[in-house]
């Protein structure tokens, strides 16, 4: 999907907001049900970062898929379906009753 896309082709420059503090040092501002999850075969700086960004917030929940690598959705779309919507069911279900 990636080597597909044609970057180049939309040019110019791209806008990008400058947050002070960065966001990276604002995790534990975050209180709303998270779900941080990760391919098991993905790199090991982006599944650490997985695990301090699950560990810094509230609410976070932290889930690594069997077999899974940083396209997790791409790769195991029936794993990574069932496992949002298990996290997404309670949560729209609480929703719901408030």
């Amino acid at each position: 999907m990636i080597e597909n896309h044609r970057w180049a082709e939309y040019g110019g420059p791209v806008e990008v907001d400058v947050l002070d503090p960065p966001a990276a040092r604002r995790l534990g501002e975050i209180d709303v049900p998270t779900l941080v999850l990760s391919g098991q075969l993905d790199d090991d700086a982006f599944l650490a970062l997985g695990d301090r960004m699950a560990h810094e917030m509230a609410n976070a929940d932290r889930l690594i898929i069997e077999g899974g690598s940083h396209w997790v959705n791409m790769e195991l779309p029936d794993e990574f379906n069932t496992a949002a919507a298990q996290f997404i069911r309670p949560q729209a279900q609480r929703t719901a009753r408030a």
